[in-house]
């Protein structure tokens, strides 16, 4: 790991070829405040265009990525050979286009917002095809309702690990142990782990109710 000033950023991604043996590639941009838009493209650039064919995992850390409509179609043709991909923020729209990424097999990412135009595109999910070479998935959303939720993951049948960490509201069905039972045993034949995290503070309920409804064996 070493720094790169920003005014370099631009030679880097004009000489991608200069690291074509990398395998492992993690992006850290210290400054949260600004996010300058050379960062922003070199990382898209890396993600959708196979510019480093031998890049198996991809890491940003406090670098949000700008997937403009545009991108999709590119995302449906890429020959990205990334597998593994780590990111600090993403939208529900952009994680969709993400879903495009054939050979990914894990995505995770600690900021997935939600926003007035992704509450307008999450209820378009149910047209898009399943996404089958996805196996981990690792989520840290807040205020995410589990219709919303549960359109996004009705995709991944393929999935043998989903963690999720979300800060709820006063909705029920996300707190509720028996209606993820049942929606784990239709859509996720091959899960073997999962991972749930809430913040129950705002549920009106008593821990031992949240708890007992998780205690159940199933397979």
């Amino acid at each position: 790991m070493f720094p790169v000033p920003l005014d370099q950023m631009k030679i880097i991604q004009m000489n991608f070829f200069y690291f074509q043996k990398l395998t492992h590639l993690i992006i850290l941009y210290e400054n949260q405040q600004q996010h300058p838009y050379e960062i922003e493209n070199i990382c898209s650039t890396i993600l959708i265009s196979n510019a480093i064919p031998t890049l198996m995992s991809f890491t940003l850390n406090y670098v949000p990525l700008d997937l403009n409509t545009d991108i999709l179609i590119t995302l449906t043709e890429t020959t990205s050979n990334i597998k593994y991909l780590t990111l600090y923020s993403c939208s529900i729209d952009q994680l969709q286009k993400i879903f495009y990424l054939t050979k990914l097999k894990s995505i995770s990412c600690r900021q997935l917002s939600t926003s007035i135009r992704d509450k307008e595109f999450i209820y378009n999910l149910k047209l898009q095809k399943l996404i089958t070479n996805l196996i981990s998935l690792k989520i840290e959303a807040t205020f995410i309702t589990f219709n919303e939720i549960q359109l996004i993951l009705k995709q991944l049948p393929n999935l043998k690990k989903l963690e999720l960490m979300l800060l709820l509201g006063l909705e029920d069905e996300l707190s509720n142990g028996y209606i993820w039972e049942s929606f784990i045993k239709i859509y996720f034949k091959k899960l073997k782990i999962f991972y749930f995290l809430f913040d129950y503070l705002r549920i009106q309920k008593s821990i031992d109710e949240l708890i007992q409804p998780f205690m159940s064996h199933f397979g």
